[in-house]
């Protein structure tokens, strides 16, 4: 019967009566709750605020085994056995796999934990902000998604008494036409008022549909609602997107156009005959999307019957293609996975501690040359299999990784089927503890080590049989080390003798600058009184002129030996403290003379308050070493304008003397040798090649 009143008029003794024949899907604010209570899949409306259960549909209460009052009296929080942390977690790890469901496991009445895919959508139901969630279990099957929501719904008729009272009114015929009147007055009023009540079912009718279209539009999953010769009679927002058409494309259209071939929707018919059986299907099938590229969904398929459709299917589809890439990946990685294992001898175990019942992967037994699950393994079958010798190391291992945390490793003997032993390396650790924080599952894996253990023998025999080539090689070589100690020795000595030979000479001629003018002068003024003395014009106060500047001249020269005596004084003085501003100055004095006489320019700046414990005399020979190396490299490189700059600071509690000149520099090369003993850049003639390692 259509939505639209049929208007019949009755005539009876001049009273006209108009009756109107309401449509019997007049309450279709009740189509949302038909769908809900009649769907086969699990689905329960909860409040979005409180997380109360406020309804729950007949599949709900099978699978949650709780009846309608108890189920409607729980919180969703107490059914589902995740922490707040591990819901965060896993609302996080869906956003990163971009996936429209969530993974919890829910506790039914009898206490099992059921692993279940959830969708939910948000909805205002009635002015209340609700959540409306399908649940599917996929314990054992991870990746069968349920069903969505569907609706069907028939509306009853509101008007049967009024039209039986107006029917029989109209067959009495002992009424007066006054009453006639009054009951046409009154029934023109009652139908006033039904036709105000139909016109506002009316608009909550479409405001129902809207609800009803808005939530199946807003849908995670597809939904198709087909007729019975296979054709899209209706679909949501969801199932164009996901496959690529618009509305137009796909309406009217038969399911063929979004199956790979003529083959996969002849396959697919079967599925169709057992909803008109009424028997529930739901399974994993691929299709085609308008691009042409396959999608994976998971379909589930639900009958519905009513006035106005006979044997309509609405059919539910949720992408499952990342879920069966992720499968695939899985697949492959176990195989890979197995067949490393196999090539590198390693067997897999896991072990039920509470039950004491332990698996073996059939490598495990293949290594110990048995069938796979040729015998039961416990933990004290385990046990009877190992060396004798080995069972106490190995257990005392094992109680340490269950009372420690400790990973559990052992190296032990397994007699094999033929009776001979074979050597194991077993790996192991708990990974699984109850709340009191005891174990309750440890895995591991046995690897064969057999011929590591042969080699290992091998290699301790070649071991003693070097180490007693190596103990008398070692004897020779004491005595070796000894005479080349010795050797060193002397060696050492007649470096530090030649490289102070060395620097005599260069004092010597550092000592023939530095006497050069006072002895010049002193000669000039002897000179000039025996002119004098000769020409008979010498008097008394000339010759006290020429003893003061001998004086002068002569205490200048017995300075300058005390200086250099001082310089080559014995190196073990007592060390002391002392201002290193001066010890620099007496070195420049040593020196000043003969960069005098090369025309090469000395600038210093020098902080005079920096004091330092040692030997004045040892630091003095170092700076007259790389003093002397800066002249020569100057004068070996042939400098017009040659500069010498001297730094004295303190930093960071160290002292620095840095002396820079403006010749070549130092080339890259040679820079990690100059500090070797003999190496040098000058002639033989001019270095030894020893001032700066024993500098160093």
């Amino acid at each position: 019967m259509s939505l639209c009143s049929r208007l019949f008029y009755f005539s009876k003794k001049g009273s006209f009566f108009l009756l109107f024949l309401l449509p019997l899907n007049l309450f279709a604010s009740l189509s949302f709750y038909e769908f809900f209570k009649t769907n086969h899949s699990i689905m329960l409306i909860i409040n979005a605020n409180s997380g109360e259960i406020i309804d729950a549909n007949k599949a709900a209460q099978t699978f949650y085994q709780y009846t309608f009052e108890e189920i409607t009296q729980l919180n969703i929080a107490d059914i589902n056995t995740f922490s707040e942390h591990q819901v965060l977690e896993e609302l996080q790890l869906a956003k990163k796999q971009n996936r429209n469901f969530f993974i919890f496991r829910h506790q039914l009445k009898d206490g099992q934990i059921k692993t279940v895919e959830v969708r939910t959508t948000p909805y205002v139901l009635e002015n209340q902000d609700v959540l409306i969630s399908i649940i599917q279990d996929v314990t054992l099957e991870r990746f069968k998604q349920n069903d969505v929501l569907h609706y069907q719904g028939q509306l009853e008729a509101l008007v049967d008494e009024q039209t039986q009272q107006l029917q029989e009114a109209h067959h009495s015929q002992l009424i007066y036409f006054a009453f006639a009147t009054l009951v046409l007055a009154m029934t023109i009023l009652i139908l006033l008022k039904i036709l105000k009540n139909l016109k506002k079912l009316k608009d909550t009718l479409a405001y129902k549909n809207n609800e009803i279209e808005h939530l199946l539009d807003n849908n995670a999953v597809a939904i198709f609602l087909a007729n019975s010769q296979r054709n899209i009679c209706k679909a949501n927002r969801r199932a164009y997107e996901m496959f690529g058409y618009t509305k137009e494309e796909l309406m009217n259209q038969s399911f063929e156009m979004i199956h790979i071939s003529k083959n996969s929707f002849n396959d697919f018919a079967p599925q169709y005959h057992k909803l008109l059986k009424q028997e529930m299907t739901n399974i994993e099938y691929p299709f085609k999307k308008k691009d042409g590229s396959i999608i994976w969904c998971s379909v589930y398929g639900t009958r519905i019957n009513c006035e106005t459709c006979t044997n309509e299917i609405i059919w539910t589809l949720i992408d499952i293609t990342d879920k069966k890439l992720i499968q695939k990946e899985r697949e492959n990685t176990a195989q890979k996975l197995e067949l490393t294992l196999e090539a590198t001898n390693v067997g897999v175990w896991d072990w039920d501690i509470v039950n004491n019942h332990v698996i073996w992967d059939k490598n495990l037994y293949h290594l110990l040359g048995y069938e796979e699950n040729a015998f039961k393994v416990t933990y004290e079958k385990w046990q009877s299999i190992l060396h004798p010798q080995d069972k106490q190391k190995a257990h005392q291992s094992v109680q340490d990784q269950l009372q420690h945390g400790n990973i559990f490793m052992a190296e032990m003997r397994y007699k094999k089927a033929d009776n001979s032993w074979i050597w194991i390396e077993a790996r192991g650790k708990v990974v699984r503890y109850d709340e009191n924080k005891n174990p309750l599952q440890m895995v591991g894996i046995n690897t064969d080590i057999t011929h590591l253990k042969e080699y290992e023998s091998i290699l301790k025999q070649e071991v003693s049989k070097k180490t007693k080539e190596l103990n008398a090689l070692n004897k020779n070589l004491e005595q070796r080390i000894e005479i080349e100690v010795q050797k060193n020795l002397q060696k050492d000595i007649l470096i530090q003798q030649k490289t102070r030979l060395a620097a005599i000479g260069e004092m010597i001629g550092n000592i023939a600058h530095q006497w050069r003018q006072p002895l010049s002068v002193i000669t000039t003024s002897v000179s000039g009184l025996k002119l004098k003395e000769e020409l008979a014009l010498l008097d008394s106060s000339d010759i006290d002129e020429v003893n003061e500047c001998v004086m002068k001249n002569a205490n200048f020269l017995s300075h300058t030996i005390d200086n250099f005596r001082n310089f080559f004084a014995n190196t073990d003085e007592k060390e002391r403290t002392f201002l290193v501003a001066n010890v620099l100055e007496t070195t420049i004095n040593i020196i000043k003379n003969t960069y005098d006489h090369n025309f090469i320019t000395l600038i210093t700046k020098v902080n005079k308050n920096i004091s330092y414990y040692g030997s004045e005399n040892l630091l003095s020979q170092v700076i007259l070493n790389l003093l002397t190396n800066a002249k020569d490299a100057l004068l070996c490189h042939e400098i017009l304008e040659k500069y010498v700059y001297i730094e004295l600071f303190e930093k960071n509690e160290y002292i620095y003397i840095t002396i820079q000149d403006n010749a070549k520099g130092i080339d890259q090369e040679i820079q990690n040798k100059i500090f070797d003993p003999y190496f040098t850049t000058k002639h033989q003639s001019q270095g030894t090649g020893l001032g700066l390692y024993i500098s160093n």
